[in-house]
């Protein structure tokens, strides 16, 4: 069966242990089972041997689900929240720019 890396996928893939970092990376994809399952495998025995990384699987679950029931309500976010979830996605990539 031949597994198919994008390209941090593979540079992760390649390296000879998966860091707290390459964790954060790949959330995203790790919580939509949308990566090969070698790495996947990886990434569940870096996740069961680090807390702060299942702590922070747990919380982006959390956030996942929030943001559905958010959804399914049919209530606008509000304003601040709006505004903190941008902040964070600035700070995040470095962009220094307040609107």
């Amino acid at each position: 069966m031949e597994q198919n890396y994008d390209d941090t996928q593979l540079m992760i893939f390649e390296k000879p242990a998966v860091s707290c970092e390459d964790v954060e990376l790949l959330l995203g994809d790790y919580t939509e089972n949308d990566l090969p399952e070698s790495l996947k495998l990886r990434m569940d025995e870096h996740i069961a041997e680090c807390p702060d990384c299942e702590e922070g699987l747990r919380r982006y679950r959390e956030v996942i689900e929030l943001a559905g029931e958010m959804k399914e309500s049919g209530e606008p976010m509000p304003e601040r929240v709006k505004d903190n979830l941008r902040d964070a996605l600035h700070k995040r990539l470095g962009i220094a720019v307040r609107l």
